[in-house]
């Protein structure tokens, strides 16, 4: 989980994982996050342990920056911190809600021969205008993407800030020598999940997408009233509130 200014929506990630189901394995999550007037509190990191622990996490690693790094960068630095024995990698930003059967999910698919995971489509909701859109997903996945960890561990460092999926799917491609096997999740999970705009620093195009339902953004009659737990929209509600005291700085290198 990299985090970057996520004071103001990261809860929305950790409350998606205390509410995974069906967990019958083990899973270790690595964070790292630069310091910074909105950095996410370790206090209120802390505060999801128990509920992480009782979800299967055997281990939650806090790794804090002093400066920022690119999100290339601190993806591979996330993967060289995972334990040697993890067999699949996965990430979640902070603005993303996982559908419930999220690592259940993934973790099943790669009891086949396959070397990566992704979703058909994704849901995104405009925190500023409440609306909501589904996206179609290119090949290259998205923000549920998961992949063998044998291949994780050797994509090489990269100072890149947007593309990143496209990246990282060409980079273990590269380390592949072939093409690779991908499962794609076509059940109605994506329903239940959502990326959000607003606090997203490396998109700030994106709200003109959802708009003006360009770029795969699309219409869509998926109502989160009855697939979301209400307290979360109504968090999501009252975080409209902090959408002005968010700084949107992604520093040049």
């Amino acid at each position: 989980m990299p985090l970057y200014r996520a004071k103001f929506i990261g809860w929305l990630a950790f409350e998606s994982l205390i509410r995974q189901k069906g967990i019958d394995f083990e899973w270790e999550l690595i964070i790292m996050q630069e310091k910074n007037d909105e950095a996410m509190a370790y206090t209120t990191i802390a505060n999801y342990i128990d509920g992480l622990r009782e979800k299967g996490c055997v281990k939650v690693v806090f790794q804090s920056l002093k400066d920022w790094i690119p999100l290339a960068t601190k993806i591979v630095q996330l993967t060289n911190l995972c334990s040697p024995d993890s067999r699949i990698w996965t990430h979640v930003i902070a603005d993303y809600y996982s559908p419930p059967l999220r690592l259940k999910t993934c973790y099943d698919a790669f009891k086949e021969s396959i070397d990566w995971y992704r979703t058909s489509k994704l849901l995104h909701y405009d925190i500023r205008t409440e609306e909501l859109v589904v996206r179609r997903v290119s090949e290259r996945g998205a923000s549920c993407k998961a992949v063998r960890m044998e291949l994780a561990k050797q994509v090489e460092v990269s100072k890149l800030r947007k593309g990143i999926d496209g990246w990282f799917h060409r980079a273990c491609s590269r380390i592949n020598r072939r093409p690779l096997v991908e499962f794609i999740d076509c059940t109605d999970n994506w329903k239940y999940g959502f990326n959000t705009h607003g606090f997203h620093n490396l998109t700030i195009e994106r709200g003109e997408k959802i708009k003006h339902k360009t770029h795969k953004f699309l219409p869509c009659d998926v109502d989160l009233v009855s697939t979301i737990p209400p307290e979360i929209l109504i968090r999501l509600r009252q975080a409209r509130g902090d959408l002005g005291k968010h700084v949107i700085d992604v520093p040049s290198i």
